[in-house]
């Protein structure tokens, strides 16, 4: 009986299911590794993820996921544009047609030809090598719009050739003063509007600068004093297709363009390439970790291993961080350095995943930073931008100045001292050789003919002798009356003393 009872528990035993104790184990997303700052070639990144990957794969607590595959292309740069360089050539030539009308007075001649002109290289002023012909034909314009009588037509044409090219010289001679008057005001009206800046970069630097046409620079560079409105940009670096933007600056705000003639490889779209570029450029930020999260989720990952490659010296250093998916809780592990030949690689990978293995079952404090550097004080390397100024500064020259009045001198008010009438007497000069023609003069006798002042005879001669002292009557006058007055004064004296000597006595018969 006992035999019988234990036999039937002995088969119960046996008929109950057996649970099953499977082992638990960490799934860990290794996310490619990124070249920060692109300090290294992208291949050395990959290579350390490829090696970090089958030694994950070997761990006995951890679940190795490989992460995604970034897809790369190569970077066309700039494309080279379709140049009609045969309308370019035909806008030349109206642009010629309506200058020369305009020399010739032809006004409303002239403005079909140069309307068509200017939009022609207006539609092409990208690739044009000289501008000037479009400002040319832009204040060719502009007379023929004042000589027809449409004044603020020919103003707007005016305003944009000094926009164009605020520098312009032009022939004064071949304008009217009040034309020129017009074009100084408008010209100082744009030199005194707010300015703003372009900031030009480019990758690698040194590409040559182009703005409206003249050749300003290279890169980097900020081009200070911009002249309000639209400009034109080329940027040209050797061997490679010139790069082409119509810009439009606005007063007191810098505008950026960027260009990247290096040809490297750029990802897709997505969360892993939103990941990796803020890797690249050194930062672990919500976004980043957002992005982080999307990846992990689609292969039901519990934690995200990542980090960064940078060379230091003759070494490549490697920082390692991992994320709790659930909490996006980040934690750094240890820092690897490795020789560029990556020797000794698969050791430092090994001692890497031992200390990832022991913090995840741990989990120590996380970072507890918003914004987590992956290198702190590691910035990107940038040449600083050489600062250039385009436009004018200060008041431009005036073209047309008017002609000053000169003034008459005064005539200072001199008192002429009245002269003293001299006699003019005649010196009569009779000349023998030439016979005197009757009526010819006036007859004075014995032969003799006296002319009028100014009258030319041969036969006499008058001469203005001027009058000696001792012949004018009066110095004889003078000294008759010295000599009365002495003797009527001498008389007197006399008479003061011996009053009988003053008498005179008459005796009478």
């Amino acid at each position: 009986m006992k035999k019988r009872v234990f036999c039937v528990l002995l088969f119960a035993c046996f008929a109950m299911p057996v649970p099953v104790f499977a082992a638990q184990f960490n799934k860990v997303l290794i996310f490619p590794y990124q070249p920060v700052y692109q300090s290294v070639p992208p291949e050395v990144a990959n290579q350390f993820t490829e090696l970090l990957t089958n030694e994950m794969k070997n761990a006995d607590s951890l679940q190795a996921i490989e992460g995604p595959k970034l897809v790369t292309r190569k970077r066309t740069g700039p494309v080279e544009p379709n140049i009609d360089r045969d309308a370019i050539a035909r806008g030349v030539e109206k642009a010629k047609v309506g200058i020369e009308e305009i020399k010739n007075q032809e006004f409303e001649k002239a403005i079909k030809p140069l309307k068509d002109a200017i939009s022609i290289l207006e539609k092409n002023l990208l690739y044009l090598e000289d501008i000037s012909i479009l400002t040319d034909a832009y204040l060719a314009l502009s007379v023929a719009y004042f000589g027809t009588g449409m004044e603020d037509e020919g103003e707007t044409y005016i305003r944009k050739s000094v926009r164009l090219d605020p520098f312009k010289e032009i022939d004064t001679t071949q304008y009217p003063p009040l034309y020129l008057r017009i074009y100084d005001g408008i010209r100082k009206q744009t030199y005194q509007m707010p300015r703003g800046m372009i900031k030009v970069t480019s990758n690698p630097s040194g590409a040559v600068i182009f703005i409206d046409g003249k050749q300003v620079g290279t890169t980097p560079a900020l081009l200070k004093e911009v002249i309000k409105g639209e400009h034109y940009l080329r940027i040209e670096r050797t061997g490679e297709t010139p790069f082409y933007k119509i810009v439009n600056v606005l007063p007191n705000q810098t505008l950026e363009v960027n260009v990247d003639f290096s040809g490297e490889e750029e990802g897709g779209s997505g969360p892993e390439y939103t990941a990796a570029n803020l890797l690249r450029n050194n930062r672990i930020d919500s976004a980043a970790r957002e992005a982080l999260v999307q990846v992990a989720n689609k292969q039901q990952a519990d934690y995200v291993l990542f980090g960064g490659i940078i060379k230091v010296e003759n070494n490549y250093q490697i920082n390692s961080f991992f994320m709790k998916v659930k909490t996006t809780e980040v934690v750094q592990t240890m820092t690897l350095t490795i020789d560029v030949d990556m020797l000794g690689a698969s050791i430092e990978i090994y001692k890497l995943v031992e200390e990832l293995t022991k913090k995840i079952e741990t989990f120590p404090e996380s970072i507890k930073q918003s914004v987590i550097l992956l290198y702190p004080g590691i910035m990107r390397k940038t040449e600083k931008p050489q600062e250039i100024v385009v436009g004018p500064v200060g008041m431009p020259q005036p073209l047309y100045t008017a002609p000053i009045k000169e003034e008459e001198p005064q005539q200072q008010q001199v008192r002429e001292e009245p002269k003293k009438e001299e006699k003019k007497t005649a010196a009569v000069i009779p000349d023998v050789k030439k016979p005197l023609e009757p009526g010819s003069g006036i007859d004075i006798g014995k032969g003799r003919t006296l002319k009028q002042k100014g009258q030319i005879d041969s036969s006499v001669v008058i001469v203005e002798k001027p009058v000696r002292w001792y012949e004018s009557p009066w110095f004889w006058t003078a000294v008759g009356v010295v000599v009365v007055g002495v003797g009527v004064g001498t008389y007197l004296y006399i008479s003061s003393i011996e009053p009988d000597r003053g008498r005179i006595s008459v005796t009478l018969p």
